[in-house]
């Protein structure tokens, strides 16, 4: 058995203590460039890889057993069939798994769903989409899986050094995560860059709020999925949508089919609606994002702003609401909204 105590302590100049267990037991294990040296139930000593003299970890890596890279392979496949949605498993199995591959719950993690627009080469794009990503993403750990023909869910740790110019110390999780939420999201959207450039169609992400215990992930999926569904809707001219970040469309998604029926009936009925040409509904939402401004809406249709009062008047007639009022404006918006989604 290996004397771990003894161990730490000739490596503890290279590393740092902290709470946590050994997935492994007595055995030192390789994660994301750290060792990770269990010293009892409580604390593990963690020391990155790149600070160790060469020798020394060529010496650690005979320490690992063999087993240990099989024992790995189960669990990543649980973990992936979950992320698929292939399996429901619950939080406590999921932190069992990521604890025994070696993940380390201080580091903080994202849940991160990906859709491609529904094409014709739809199912070919997401193999690409998968391989692409699989070069993208930095963190070493990335698991990816596919749900359906159009969705790609990836589970991404952060790395332990995140969020801290030196060591995280006794920093909190959710603490850490959010330092780099935003460094995060950005590089969310160089992935989307990438993808749309090498394969010719829009993809949009949705990214979970940070991970804070293992246990929560089935949450945070949910997260990511909530933010893709209701950011696609609601706010259709942004690529990345963050679950902490969704402002109205947390609550228009979360409204009943049945409140969203009755709102519609009432204010935009099917044969109102079925008047209204496209181009009339297009108008209505570059008045709006525009400030409800005739000259800067009229510039950015291309059109005469003659001819923008008479499509504003035009509607009016059609949904007896006068648009350029704000309260009217935002009501027929809505509708419009929650018709598109349907």
């Amino acid at each position: 058995m290996i004397d771990n105590k003894r161990l730490a302590e000739i490596l503890l100049p290279y590393g740092t203590v902290q709470k946590g267990h050994s997935p492994h037991g007595e055995w030192p294990l390789r994660h994301a460039g750290n060792w990770s040296i269990p010293l009892d139930e409580q604390m593990v000593l963690l020391v990155a890889e790149a600070d160790l003299p060469p020798t020394v970890g060529a010496l650690l890596e005979l320490l690992v057993p063999e087993w240990a890279d099989r024992e790995q392979d189960i669990y990543r496949a649980r973990v992936k069939r979950w992320l698929g949605g292939a399996e429901l498993t619950d939080g406590p199995l999921l932190a069992e798994a990521l604890e025994k591959m070696g993940w380390i719950a201080q580091t903080g993690a994202f849940v991160v769903a990906i859709e491609v627009a529904v094409g014709e080469r739809v199912e070919t794009e997401l193999v690409d989409a998968v391989e692409i990503l699989r070069e993208l993403v930095t963190a070493q750990d990335c698991i990816i899986e596919t749900e359906g023909n159009n969705r790609i869910y990836l589970l991404v740790p952060l790395e332990p050094d995140s969020g801290s110019d030196s060591r995280r110390g006794s920093k909190e999780p959710l603490e850490v995560a959010n330092a780099v939420e935003g460094v995060f999201l950005e590089e969310v959207s160089g992935w989307l860059d990438t993808l749309g450039t090498e394969l010719y169609s829009l993809f949009r992400a949705g990214v979970s709020a940070p991970v804070q215990m293992w246990t929560s992930l089935p949450e945070s999926r949910r997260e990511a999925q909530f933010a893709l569904d209701a950011g696609r809707v609601y706010r259709s001219k942004e690529r990345v949508h963050n679950f902490n970040r969704l402002g109205l469309a947390r609550v228009f998604q979360g409204l009943p089919e049945t409140v969203q029926a009755h709102f519609l009936q009432e204010i935009l009925p099917d044969e109102v609606y079925s008047g209204l040409s496209t181009e009339l509904r297009e108008t209505v939402f570059a008045f709006l994002e525009h400030g409800q401004q005739v000259a800067d809406t009229a510039r950015s249709l291309y059109i005469h702003r003659n001819t923008l009062n008479y499509r504003l008047d035009r509607i009016s007639e059609l949904t007896h609401l006068d648009v350029r009022q704000p309260l009217p404006a935002w009501t027929l918006w809505l509708a419009l909204t929650l018709r598109r989604a349907r």
